[in-house]
Protein backbone atom coordinates (compact mmCIF):
# COMPACT_ATOMS: atom_id res chain seq x y z
CA UNK A 1 0.00 0.00 0.00
CA UNK A 2 1.48 3.23 -0.94
CA UNK A 3 1.75 6.24 1.44
CA UNK A 4 0.46 9.87 0.72
CA UNK A 5 1.67 13.10 1.77
CA UNK A 6 -0.91 12.68 4.84
CA UNK A 7 0.70 8.70 5.71
CA UNK A 8 3.63 7.75 6.90
CA UNK A 9 4.97 4.20 7.54
CA UNK A 10 5.94 2.75 10.64
CA UNK A 11 6.73 -0.96 11.47
CA UNK A 12 3.89 -2.84 12.75
CA UNK A 13 4.27 -4.55 16.38
CA UNK A 14 2.44 -7.36 15.29
CA UNK A 15 4.79 -10.67 14.33
CA UNK A 16 2.51 -11.44 10.66
CA UNK A 17 4.88 -11.02 8.27
CA UNK A 18 2.33 -9.09 5.71
CA UNK A 19 1.50 -6.68 8.39
CA UNK A 20 1.79 -3.26 7.74
CA UNK A 21 0.81 0.20 9.56
CA UNK A 22 0.35 3.72 8.87
CA UNK A 23 0.41 6.28 11.42
CA UNK A 24 -0.42 9.55 10.71
CA UNK A 25 0.41 12.33 12.18
CA UNK A 26 0.83 10.36 15.60
CA UNK A 27 4.75 11.02 15.86
CA UNK A 28 3.99 14.56 16.35
CA UNK A 29 0.64 14.18 18.45
CA UNK A 30 3.16 12.05 20.59
CA UNK A 31 5.78 14.62 20.68
CA UNK A 32 3.47 17.65 21.87
CA UNK A 33 2.11 15.37 24.91
CA UNK A 34 5.80 14.17 26.07
CA UNK A 35 6.49 18.51 25.88
CA UNK A 36 3.91 18.64 27.56
CA UNK A 37 4.38 16.31 30.06
CA UNK A 38 8.04 17.53 30.33
CA UNK A 39 6.97 20.89 31.15
CA UNK A 40 4.44 19.82 33.91
CA UNK A 41 1.05 19.79 34.25
CA UNK A 42 0.32 23.65 34.30
CA UNK A 43 2.23 24.42 31.04
CA UNK A 44 0.48 25.10 28.14
CA UNK A 45 1.16 25.68 24.64
CA UNK A 46 -0.97 28.80 23.41
CA UNK A 47 -0.77 28.60 19.74
CA UNK A 48 -0.81 24.26 19.90
CA UNK A 49 -3.33 23.68 22.17
CA UNK A 50 -5.85 25.09 20.27
CA UNK A 51 -5.23 23.93 16.59
CA UNK A 52 -4.69 20.54 18.35
CA UNK A 53 -8.30 20.79 19.86
CA UNK A 54 -9.60 21.44 17.02
CA UNK A 55 -7.81 19.19 14.55
CA UNK A 56 -10.09 16.35 15.56
CA UNK A 57 -12.20 18.53 13.76
CA UNK A 58 -10.06 18.32 10.87
CA UNK A 59 -8.34 15.19 10.36
CA UNK A 60 -8.83 12.76 13.01
CA UNK A 61 -5.88 10.35 14.02
CA UNK A 62 -6.17 7.47 12.22
CA UNK A 63 -4.58 4.01 12.27
CA UNK A 64 -4.08 1.50 9.16
CA UNK A 65 -3.38 -1.70 9.30
CA UNK A 66 -3.26 -4.73 6.77
CA UNK A 67 -3.70 -8.53 8.26
CA UNK A 68 -4.77 -11.30 6.54
CA UNK A 69 -6.12 -9.39 2.96
CA UNK A 70 -7.97 -7.31 5.32
CA UNK A 71 -6.99 -3.76 6.06
CA UNK A 72 -8.15 -2.34 9.34
CA UNK A 73 -8.81 1.30 9.83
CA UNK A 74 -8.97 3.05 13.60
CA UNK A 75 -10.22 6.27 13.86
CA UNK A 76 -10.25 8.02 17.28
CA UNK A 77 -13.18 9.88 17.37
CA UNK A 78 -14.17 10.99 21.19
CA UNK A 79 -17.08 12.17 22.55
CA UNK A 80 -18.88 11.38 18.96
CA UNK A 81 -21.82 9.40 18.36
CA UNK A 82 -22.69 6.89 16.06
CA UNK A 83 -25.49 9.08 14.16
CA UNK A 84 -22.79 11.68 13.83
CA UNK A 85 -20.73 9.81 11.46
CA UNK A 86 -20.12 8.74 7.99
CA UNK A 87 -18.28 5.97 6.20
CA UNK A 88 -18.28 5.45 2.65
CA UNK A 89 -16.25 4.51 -0.06
CA UNK A 90 -15.90 6.63 -3.18
CA UNK A 91 -13.37 6.82 -5.95
CA UNK A 92 -11.19 4.18 -4.51
CA UNK A 93 -10.85 5.57 -0.96
CA UNK A 94 -12.31 5.32 2.10
CA UNK A 95 -13.89 8.95 3.35
CA UNK A 96 -15.12 9.23 7.00
CA UNK A 97 -16.74 12.20 7.59
CA UNK A 98 -19.05 13.62 10.28
CA UNK A 99 -19.12 16.67 12.86
CA UNK A 100 -18.16 17.04 16.71
CA UNK A 101 -19.96 18.71 19.72
CA UNK A 102 -18.26 18.89 22.69
CA UNK A 103 -19.31 21.09 25.79
CA UNK A 104 -17.11 21.47 28.42
CA UNK A 105 -18.05 22.55 32.01
CA UNK A 106 -15.86 23.51 35.10
CA UNK A 107 -17.76 24.90 38.03
CA UNK A 108 -15.57 26.31 41.25
CA UNK A 109 -16.41 28.33 44.73
CA UNK A 110 -15.78 31.32 42.55
CA UNK A 111 -16.50 31.34 38.90
CA UNK A 112 -17.63 28.73 36.22
CA UNK A 113 -16.57 28.13 33.11
CA UNK A 114 -18.33 26.65 29.66
CA UNK A 115 -16.47 26.36 26.43
CA UNK A 116 -18.45 24.62 23.47
CA UNK A 117 -16.58 23.54 20.16
CA UNK A 118 -18.64 22.68 16.94
CA UNK A 119 -16.63 20.83 14.15
CA UNK A 120 -16.71 18.86 11.18
CA UNK A 121 -13.86 16.23 10.38
CA UNK A 122 -13.27 14.75 6.96
CA UNK A 123 -10.60 11.85 6.12
CA UNK A 124 -10.14 10.62 2.68
CA UNK A 125 -7.87 7.30 2.35
CA UNK A 126 -7.14 6.15 -0.70
CA UNK A 127 -7.15 2.43 -1.31
CA UNK A 128 -4.70 0.41 -2.79
CA UNK A 129 -7.68 -1.87 -4.51
CA UNK A 130 -11.38 -1.64 -5.13
CA UNK A 131 -13.36 -2.60 -1.84
CA UNK A 132 -17.04 -4.43 -2.25
CA UNK A 133 -19.43 -2.18 -0.44
CA UNK A 134 -21.15 -5.01 1.12
CA UNK A 135 -18.28 -6.11 2.56
CA UNK A 136 -16.71 -3.71 4.54
CA UNK A 137 -17.53 -3.36 8.46
CA UNK A 138 -17.65 -0.34 10.04
CA UNK A 139 -18.11 -0.43 13.91
CA UNK A 140 -18.04 2.30 16.74
CA UNK A 141 -16.95 1.92 20.23
CA UNK A 142 -15.70 4.14 23.16
CA UNK A 143 -14.54 6.81 20.46
CA UNK A 144 -12.88 4.82 18.58
CA UNK A 145 -14.26 3.64 14.87
CA UNK A 146 -12.93 0.74 13.66
CA UNK A 147 -13.47 -0.60 9.77
CA UNK A 148 -12.76 -3.87 8.06
CA UNK A 149 -12.25 -3.41 4.34
CA UNK A 150 -11.23 -7.25 3.04
CA UNK A 151 -9.26 -7.02 0.09
CA UNK A 152 -10.83 -9.12 -2.93
CA UNK A 153 -9.80 -12.39 -3.81
CA UNK A 154 -8.86 -11.49 -7.65
CA UNK A 155 -6.72 -8.61 -6.41
CA UNK A 156 -4.48 -11.33 -4.34
CA UNK A 157 -1.16 -12.07 -5.34
CA UNK A 158 -0.71 -14.81 -3.34
CA UNK A 159 3.16 -15.32 -4.60
CA UNK A 160 5.78 -12.90 -6.34
CA UNK A 161 4.74 -12.46 -10.09
CA UNK A 162 8.66 -11.67 -12.57
CA UNK A 163 8.02 -8.76 -14.41
CA UNK A 164 10.03 -8.58 -17.76
CA UNK A 165 12.19 -6.21 -18.42
CA UNK A 166 12.53 -5.20 -22.06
Amino acid sequence: MAATSEESKAPSNDTNSHSRQLRPFRMLDDMLDDMARLFGPGFRFPMIAAARRGAMAVLPRTDVVEKDHTLIITAELPGVKKEDVRVELEDDALVIRGETHVHEQVKDEEYVRMERSYGSFYRRLPLPFQAKVEEVQASLNNGVLEIRIPEPAESQQSQPALVPIS
